[in-house]
C-alpha cells in the first residue's frame, strides 16, 4: 500500500460533525499500518492541512480528530484528514481529491494547499488533470 503525501489537498470547512466511522485517529492508523514512514506522511498532511484550514478560519484548537481517511485512487490509497474546533464545533475536511459534491450549497469553495518539498504552501484553485477531480 502507498500513502503519497504529494500533490494537493483540498481544505472544507463544514458544519459540525459528530460521527467519525471510518476514521482512524494517528495512533491508531500507525498501529494497524506495516509501512515505516507512514507517520511521517502523516504529519506532513496534517501540517499541510493546518494551512489550508487557518485560511478556512480554524482557530487552532481541536476537539475532535484529528481522524485520518483513505480513498482510493489508480493502484493504492490517498489520505486526508478531517478535525473539530471546540468553539462552535466547526469541521474541516482536507481531502487529496476534490469533493465537488461537497461544495456549493454544503461548503463554500476549497483553499487548495500543495504539499511539495518541506513546506506545504497555498496555491490558486484551477482546473487541470491532475487535480483529480471526478
Amino acid at each position: 500500500m502507498s500513502y503519497p503525501a504529494r500533490g494537493l489537498l483540498f481544505c472544507y470547512q463544514d458544519s459540525p460533525i459528530d460521527w467519525w466511522t471510518g476514521m482512524l485517529l494517528r495512533d491508531d492508523l500507525l498501529a494497524v499500518a506495516s509501512d515505516d514512514d507512514l507517520g511521517e506522511e502523516l504529519d506532513r498532511i496534517l501540517d499541510a492541512a493546518k494551512l489550508g484550514f487557518r485560511h478556512q478560519g480554524w482557530d487552532g484548537d481541536i476537539s475532535a480528530g484529528p481522524y485520518f481517511f483513505a480513498l482510493p485512487d489508480d493502484s493504492s490509497t490517498r489520505l486526508g484528514v478531517c478535525l473539530k474546533q471546540p468553539n462552535n464545533g466547526t469541521t474541516f475536511v482536507a481531502s487529496p481529491i476534490r469533493l465537488s459534491w461537497y461544495e456549493g450549497e454544503l461548503c463554500a469553495p476549497p483553499v487548495c494547499v500543495r504539499i511539495a518539498g518541506t513546506m506545504p504552501e497555498i496555491v490558486e484553485l484551477r482546473v487541470r488533470p491532475e487535480d483529480r477531480i471526478r
